[in-house]
């Protein structure tokens, strides 16, 4: 619990004189003419940029519209080779703050196309760099923009962390031509990346990293067992036969090794036959006859930073630092030696690379498209890119829109923010304890006021999970999945949780929950029981995923059905990009055939269940034009679990029916929502009229803290009514702008309606300029009108 109390330091940020900031921990520097670029940062007295070089540059890649070896779209990084760095320039303006929480610094500056503003913070008593980049302004086409921090940690290889484990990466190749060098190797920024190391091998003259591993047999078989304790390490591995073809050629392998292990000795394993030759054949020998076992460092004939390079071809056998194990028992020696991600290797060749130092720089992202560390040790993340090659830009449901300049909406023409937070520290990544660092960054507390009265229990937590930090939960939710299994959510009668071990180290997980638990399992995927557990304790192997399950004592709350925001829902959704399914689901569907109709005539009106176990029963209502006749204007039904009927109905119009288009809707209810299919009747030769909508607001200006709305005026030349639904579709960082977003409206017979969203600027929101574009949806029918131009002014 925290309890706030006066400070007698400013409260607000105060301006200071100088281009730097500092903490107990951090010290910046940053250089004005040099597009306000970091030009020293040092922790705990380390300087931890490369001599020459600054950090947080800006780079502004140009880019192909599409592959110029294969021609497809921009899913591929595809660099013609240009880059234009915002340290090329002078910053246009440099403001350094102070408040009692700490210090900051700004920047403000123009790389290319690109108009930015740059914040760096460094918090009293928190041991890390805050940073954001705003990009204010972009009007380029085909570009790529990255960050890059050029910082020294020798030896180092990428890291990062993936869905549930944290794995070595390869080097990325990062200013090529791609019309030169297809691949950059790119990553996925999922949480953080960092120059650190997974596992490493410990030789008399120093440790060496390893990353990414090619195992070398004689048969391609019989290393599963190593495969398994390199990846609990981090060490992806591909295995391969010693008579076939080598891991490590770009042209047709996705990424690179950085070490081989070959397994077995020059007798049995003619790729240690090829490698194992002078000096190195003499230890071998040694080894094998004074313990039956032979563990030998091989090294590489040049440094991995030099045959890192784009088109890289590593498949030579000294291309690549070898590791040979060989004799009784060797390999499960091996197996075990990896327990603490370290390979005790005492005999062989020096390292040709510089020894690994024992250190860890980190960038914790929050959903980047990637990053890249290139074989120098700069650590680069992917911003946005701007794309014209095909699809970008294809619109398939006409009239085309576009961002209110005219760009299409993939050339990212608005305001953007990304953070990141600069982590580093001695050890690796796991001394930092990285993943739950950066999932707390990702994922802060919340302040929630709790009184202190007398009597009032303390708050605690409802679930805590130990060891913390090693231990993490990546879900938590009620046992089952009723909508999925066409069920009805009911009370809560048990917890589910998804627990992962983050740093490939075995680990007994204890779970404590608020609520008491009776019988525990560990589950597989789909939660069905398998094993029982002691209490809530479980052990995990490393980089282990386990779910488990827990009943309740007692059951509590209740879990409510999915409702769609908008009712009614209209059953046939795929037609409308959008709707129930996964979100709510459509327990009861009722369908009317054909969806249009000439004249009057025949309609078959279905109604399927979707619950596996529950009966479903009813009535489908058949809306009707006034004065239209049909033999039966009810459909009621009565479903078993996952059943079905249909019902044909003969519609009959007045002969003073107007030519037109009328609506004919089919509805029913079930758990408090209303689902509902339309068919269109025509009356007379004139094809089918749709709802007309007009923009009213093409533009929103406003300051933090007003308000405003965005209006689109519906009309309709049918004769019925009909349901419109209205979604505000807008970038993520508007979100809070627009308290409602899904809405909708019935639009009378041959009359008009208006839709509002409002609009509404936080106190506190930086100026910026956006777009939204609102979505119309009736039956079938879609629209998108012309994009809005929201604009935060001053």
């Amino acid at each position: 619990m925290f309890r706030p109390r006066p400070s007698r330091r400013p409260s607000r940020w105060a301006p200071v004189e100088g281009t730097g900031i500092s903490n107990a921990t951090h010290t910046l520097e940053i250089d004005p003419r040099r597009g306000g670029c970091v030009a020293s940062l040092r922790v705990e007295g380390r300087e931890l940029l490369q001599d020459g070089r600054v950090g947080n540059e800006l780079l502004v890649y140009d880019e192909y519209p599409a592959h110029p070896c294969y021609h497809d779209g921009p899913w591929h990084l595809v660099p013609s080779g240009a880059v234009t760095g915002s340290a090329a320039m002078p910053a246009t303006s440099v403001r350094a703050e102070r408040c009692a929480l700490g210090e900051r610094i700004t920047v403000t500056g123009t790389v290319g196309p690109v108009t930015y503003t740059q914040t760096l913070t460094l918090w009293h008593g928190v041991d890390r760099l805050d940073g954001v980049t705003h990009v204010d302004a972009f009007d380029g086409a085909d570009q790529l923009l990255r960050l890059r921090w050029p910082v020294r940690v020798p030896g180092a290889l990428p890291v990062s962390e993936v869905a549930d484990a944290v794995i070595g990466r390869g080097f990325g190749l990062i200013d090529v031509d791609s019309a030169q060098h297809p691949w950059t190797l790119d990553n996925p920024a999922n949480n953080w990346f960092a120059l650190s190391s997974t596992a490493r091998v410990r030789l008399p003259e120093g440790m060496r990293a390893i990353g990414i591993a090619e195992i070398v047999t004689a048969d391609g078989e019989g290393a599963r067992d190593l495969a398994v304790a390199l990846v609990k390490s981090g060490v992806t591995s591909t295995c391969s036969a010693a008579p076939g073809a080598r891991y490590g050629d770009l042209a047709v392998d996705s990424n690179l090794p950085d070490v081989r292990i070959a397994l077995g000795g020059p007798d049995e394993n003619p790729f240690t036959a090829e490698v194992l030759t002078g000096t190195y054949a003499d230890e071998f020998a040694a080894q094998l006859a004074a313990s039956g076992r032979a563990r030998v460092w091989i090294p590489a004939e040049d440094p991995l930073e030099k045959v890192w390079v784009p088109g890289a071809d590593l498949r030579p056998a000294r291309a690549l630092p070898v590791l040979v194990v060989a004799g009784q028992g060797a390999v499960e020696e091996l197996v075990e030696d990896l327990d603490d991600a370290t390979i005790e290797v005492s005999g062989g060749g020096p390292l040709t690379e510089l020894p690994l130092d024992d250190y860890t720089v980190a960038l914790v992202n929050q959903g980047v498209p990637g990053f890249a560390v290139d074989s120098g040790g700069a650590l680069h993340m992917s911003l946005m890119r701007s794309c014209t090659g095909w699809p970008s830009g294809i619109w398939i449901d006409p009239p085309h829109r576009t961002h209110p300049d005219g760009s299409t909406f993939q050339q990212q023409h608005w305001t953007h923010s990304f953070d990141h937070t600069l982590v580093a520290s001695p050890g690796d990544w796991r001394a930092r304890s990285l993943v739950p660092v950066a999932h707390d960054i990702n994922h802060p507390l919340r302040a929630v006021a709790h009184g202190e009265r007398a009597g009032e229990p303390q708050a605690r937590s409802f679930l805590a999970v130990e060891p913390a930090g090693q231990v993490v939960v990546s879900a938590l939710k009620p046992t089952g999945n009723p909508l999925a299994d066409g069920e009805r959510p009911s009370a809560i009668g048990g917890l589910t949780l998804r627990l992962h071990e983050s740093e490939g180290r075995p680990a007994q997980a204890r779970i404590v929950t608020d609520p008491p638990v009776a019988a525990a399992h560990r589950a597989d995927l789909l939660e069905h029981p398998q094993a029982p557990l002691d209490g809530l304790t479980l052990d995990l192997g490393g980089m282990d995923i386990a779910t488990v399950t827990a009943g309740l004592r007692e059951p509590c709350g209740g879990v409510e059905p999915g409702m769609e925001p908008y009712q009614p829902v209209f059953t046939r959704y795929w037609l409308h990009n959008t709707g129930p399914a996964p979100t709510g689901n459509v327990p009861v569907a009722v369908h009317l055939h054909p969806p249009m109709l000439q004249g009057g005539g025949e309609v078959t009106v279905t109604v399927a269940s979707s619950l596996a176990t529950h009966t479903a029963t009813g009535e489908v209502q058949l809306d009707l034009p006034h004065g239209w006749l049909a033999d039966a204007d009810t459909v009621v039904y009565d479903l078993q679990p996952g059943g079905h009927t249909a019902r044909p109905v003969r519609i009959t119009p007045p002969d003073s029916a107007h030519p037109g288009t009328y609506w004919l809707r089919a509805r029913t209810t079930y758990d408090g929502q209303t689902f509902e299919d339309v068919t269109r009747v025509l009356i007379g030769d004139a094809p089918a009229v749709e709802p007309t909508a007009i923009l009213e607001t093409p533009a929103v200006r406003l300051a933090a803290g007003q308000s405003g709305t965005v209006e689109v005026r519906l009309a309709s030349a049918a004769r019925t009514p009909v349901q419109v639904q209205a979604q505000l579709i807008s970038p993520w960082q508007t979100f809070d702008l627009f308290p409602r977003w899904n809405t909708g409206t019935e639009v009378p017979a041959h009359g008009d309606a208006c839709l509002r969203f409002p609009v509404s600027i936080p106190a506190g929101t930086r100026p910026g300029r956006w777009w939204a574009v609102v979505k119309l949806a009736a039956a079938g029918w879609l629209h998108y009108t012309e994009a809005v131009e929201i604009e935060v002014i001053p």
